[in-house]
């Protein structure tokens, strides 16, 4: 039986992880979906984490701090996996900084933690100091059968821009997605 944990995060750093870190995504995750009532602070509750992500993008809410922070945490995924002197590393952190809003649609990624070998799955955080339900995973790969699932990214119903869903389903070079991200996002 599948133990499937959680990871809520942004459109734009799928987007990242997919176009410009060759198909490896970084995730912290946590489970249940909904921890209610388990040791998971807001901080490693999936559900949490996508409301707080949810409710500014819906609003379109520019001084949200959770929208901030996922800014800055998108940009320390640039820091990691770019090279310091890159131009590259200068487009993705002005991205980073000033892309729309609407890039931050939450989207939720869902991981069988059975399938993913012990050692890949970091114990950390709130998992060491209170014993919440959650792992840090630095290499999910999208070509591997099973790594993860996207659920919850409805873009249809959500009536989010077209072109986003242009790059969601894929078909773009890193170069082509970078053009498309700074013509379309860039606010």
């Amino acid at each position: 039986m599948a133990r499937y944990y959680y990871s809520s995060q942004p459109f734009l750093a799928w987007c990242f992880n997919h176009y410009f870190y060759g198909g490896v995504h970084f995730a912290w995750v946590g489970a249940p979906f909904y921890p209610y009532r388990l040791p998971n602070p807001t901080s490693s509750n999936p559900f949490r984490i996508y409301q707080d992500l949810y409710e500014p993008w819906k609003d379109r809410d520019r001084f949200s701090r959770t929208i901030a922070q996922m800014r800055l945490d998108v940009r320390k995924g640039v820091i990691a996996g770019t090279n310091p002197r890159s131009l590259k590393r200068r487009r993705l952190f002005r991205l980073c900084d000033d892309i729309s809003q609407v890039f931050f649609y939450p989207i939720v990624y869902r991981v069988d933690v059975d399938l993913i070998a012990p050692v890949r799955l970091e114990l950390g955080g709130s998992g060491e100091e209170v014993g919440s339900q959650e792992f840090k995973i630095v290499d999910l790969h999208e070509g591997q059968p099973n790594e993860f699932d996207i659920l919850f990214a409805d873009f249809q119903v959500e009536g989010v821009p077209s072109y986003m869903l242009d790059l969601w389903n894929g078909g773009f070079t890193e170069r082509q997605a970078l053009e498309l991200l700074e013509t379309k996002g860039l606010v």
